[in-house]
């Protein structure tokens, strides 16, 4: 599946119609609870329907043990999920500065996801909160060839270019398309390099 056939690439919601193409995102509690397989189940049912999973910065303070945790989705993710064909990427996934959670233990699970993704040359969904400039650096240190999608871009057009020149893709809420930013940001990264998403 190209990305860019997708019409929604993040989503928390199910759209059970055959018009419209779209990525559910599967979070950490959805993963440990085993209610991935239903959801996986279901894509057989929905042609349309892709999922993503991965470790959400977020939800690293929610474990009791986090490298117990990471190690149980990184492997219900490497051996449920990216066999199946409707798995489209890994994510979302990525660093947060604005969150309490250590930035070197949130790095620490990026990089476990970063791995998957180079081994399974799989797209990864990317949550970056004041670390774009990080994001970055890591593209380039590490040479990354697969696409990152960065979920939810707020910033502004000089970072924009930045990123999509790693190769990078940048995603934005299609309920605020019209404003005169997200007008100028498209204008200057070309539309080529822009996904909509609705979370």
């Amino acid at each position: 599946m190209n990305a860019m056939n997708v019409d929604d690439i993040h989503t928390h919601k199910d759209y059970y119609n055959d018009v419209t193409t779209y990525v559910k995102n599967l979070r950490s509690d959805i993963l440990l609870s085993g209610e991935y397989k239903r959801e996986l189940l279901d894509t057989q049912q929905h042609p349309n329907k892709f999922i993503s999973a991965g470790i959400h910065p977020w939800d690293i303070a929610l474990f009791p043990d986090a490298e117990k945790a990471t190690k149980s989705i990184i492997h219900i993710i490497e051996t449920d999920l990216i066999p199946s064909p409707k798995f489209f990427a890994i994510g979302e996934c990525g660093l947060d500065k604005c969150i309490n959670t250590n930035f070197f233990l949130q790095q620490d699970i990026f990089y476990q996801q970063i791995d998957l993704s180079i081994k399974y040359n799989k797209l990864m969904i990317i949550h970056a909160v004041r670390s774009y400039n990080e994001i970055i650096k890591i593209r380039k240190d590490r040479k990354i060839q697969q696409t990152w999608i960065i979920h939810g871009y707020t910033g502004n057009v000089i970072t924009a270019k930045q990123l999509v020149e790693t190769g990078a893709i940048i995603s934005l809420n299609k309920n605020k398309i019209d404003t005169n930013k997200t007008l100028l940001l498209q204008e200057a990264i070309g539309r080529d390099n822009v996904l909509l998403e609705t979370d």
